[in-house]
């Protein structure tokens, strides 16, 4: 493919932009992918409101208390570690979530949903470091006229991820089941770690 210099792909020249950019797609991709499915697994259990709501609760909470600790160490230490560390992170836990389910230790534990729940929280403050992480990595990776073309990637990668990645599960839940879908996620989430192995990254502290 040819690329212009000012043109839609201007900042596709960039290889470790690319690589990037499925970070961005499957990291979010399977970060809203298991999100659903936690939520459609807390209801089919529970059929409570609230236990569904405790959800969304839960992942928030460390998120907000957790991200300007995190902004903190995405500026002082390198950003692909950060990123790769929070990644595997999600992976364990959404591999749990699958291990789990799949022994019956979630449903049939007379308090099995509060595993759910527990590791939801270790997920929050895992993605309270991947998005500042991914963030900052952007900006280390593209310089000067490339970077107006590259937010407009990023902020449209992030939109299909986050758009696509509650679809599919909702639709691969039905299809194939919870647990399969766990695992499909557990995929993306492997799919991101290695491009982030594959970028380059100037001028950060190792």
């Amino acid at each position: 493919m040819k690329f212009n210099k000012t043109g839609l792909f201007h900042s596709l020249q960039n290889i470790d932009f690319k690589y990037f950019l499925s970070v961005r797609f499957f990291a979010t991709f399977a970060a809203q992918m298991t999100s659903t499915l936690m939520a459609w697994q807390v209801y089919k259990i529970t059929h409570d409101p609230l236990a569904l709501g405790l959800i969304g609760l839960f992942e928030v909470l460390p998120f907000i208390s957790v991200t300007l600790f995190a902004g903190h160490y995405v500026d002082k230490f390198s950003r692909k570690k950060i990123i790769i560390f929070a990644a595997a992170i999600l992976l364990l836990c959404t591999s749990s979530l699958a291990i789990f389910t799949s022994t019956g230790l979630i449903s049939n534990l007379a308090h099995g949903i509060w595993l759910v729940y527990g590791i939801n929280i270790v997920t929050g403050v895992a993605r309270a470091f991947l998005y500042p992480g991914m963030t900052a990595l952007r900006a280390n990776i593209i310089r000067g006229p490339q970077m107006q073309n590259s937010i407009a990637w990023n902020v449209n990668v992030w939109y299909t991820a986050a758009i696509a990645g509650p679809a599919l599960a909702g639709v691969l839940y039905d299809l194939i089941g919870i647990v399969a879908s766990y695992w499909i996620a557990v995929i993306c989430f492997s799919i991101a770690i290695f491009s982030v192995f594959k970028i380059k990254e100037p001028g950060i502290p190792e």
